[in-house]
């Protein structure tokens, strides 16, 4: 965001790439678990494509395209998209893409280390040492 938001365009051109923010409560983002997040990322996303329509109307360019950066360090969820956050966002992002709209969303990739806090094992079938290969000191797991 510090990026778009520091953009050096041309004198009078700043309108032309305008900004909508969205500022979640404290007491949605100091919760590291995303218990609360998904509503308010919801209606987040649903604000600023609305305000990317309204703007496109008022310009008589259509719905802008528009790119959607997300920042927090929810250590929750299994990240790969399956998650009730990420179901959320894909679903509003499908529709406004399907009615013809071009759209981003840009996620956080090393906020809170989040690399170093998930792994993926394959569970044998039976009792079984797993061994977390990218582990930073080699993690060993019994699976029973």
């Amino acid at each position: 965001m510090d990026l778009a938001c520091g953009e050096d365009v041309a004198p009078g051109m700043a309108a032309a790439f305008p900004i909508v923010a969205v500022n979640l409560p404290d007491h949605v983002v100091e919760d590291t678990s995303g218990a609360s997040l998904a509503p308010y990322v919801d209606e987040a996303v649903k604000y600023i494509l609305e305000k990317a329509e309204q703007l496109g109307a008022a310009w008589g360019t259509g719905p802008l395209a528009t790119v959607i950066n997300m920042s927090w360090g929810k250590m929750s969820d299994p990240h790969d998209g399956t998650g009730v956050v990420e179901k959320a966002i894909d679903a509003q992002i499908t529709a406004w893409r399907a009615a013809g709209n071009k759209v981003s969303v840009v996620i956080p990739a090393g906020n809170s280390h989040l690399g170093r806090c998930h792994a993926s094992i394959q569970v044998p079938p039976t009792k079984a040492t797993v061994t977390v290969a990218n582990a930073p000191d080699r993690i060993e797991w019994l699976i029973l």
